[in-house]
């Protein structure tokens, strides 16, 4: 099930009440999360690898940013919403940075790439019924020169060897935002 299906599923059994924006307009965004008591923002960073164009970009992601407005998006919600939850779905790291350290955002849950089962998954986290016991499989850093690559076309070339990731981070003695294997457990 979708996340919003399972969310409104959910509501309905607790008998609350669901204000949604489904676009990407921060402005919508904060107008549906503005009187609730807790706003969910959703935001993503897919790969197409050649086969879809998003964002005038075929293929793969060419940065670190949520896509669709998402930086925006969090920080218009949290602006106007004191208790905001961002929910991740990615195929590998962003940089939060933007809005990380806005103390209206209390939680992020990595929710990784959706499945079909990714809404039913995502109540049981956020009402609480299953404890959130997932490990990060890579570095989350401050900024995209902390990992110390490029995007770069022609012939596969790693100078870098074994010093990827938090070997990199250990390494070059850089903080990251969160660390390979940062998680919650029961």
């Amino acid at each position: 099930m979708a996340p919003l299906d399972a969310i409104k599923t959910q509501a309905q059994k607790d008998g609350t009440s669901v204000s949604t924006s489904t676009t990407d307009n921060a402005s919508q965004g904060a107008s549906a999360a503005q009187n609730a008591e807790y706003a969910l923002v959703f935001i993503n960073s897919d790969s197409g690898e050649g086969y879809i164009t998003v964002e005038g970009h075929a293929g793969d992601r060419k940065n670190l940013d949520a896509w669709h407005n998402g930086n925006d998006l969090v920080k218009a919600v949290a602006q106007v919403n004191k208790k905001t939850i961002v929910v991740v779905h990615s195929v590998g790291p962003i940089i939060m940075e933007p809005w990380i350290d806005n103390p209206n955002v209390v939680a992020v849950v990595w929710a990784g790439l959706p499945g079909q089962e990714s809404g039913n998954g995502l109540v049981d986290i956020l009402y609480g019924s299953t404890s959130p016991n997932g490990k990060l499989p890579y570095t989350i850093a401050k900024q995209a020169s902390d990992y110390g690559t490029s995007v770069v076309a022609g012939d596969d070339n790693f100078p870098e060897g074994l010093f990827i990731d938090y070997r990199r981070f250990d390494q070059q003695k850089i903080e990251p935002r969160f660390e390979f294997g940062f998680g919650l457990c029961k």
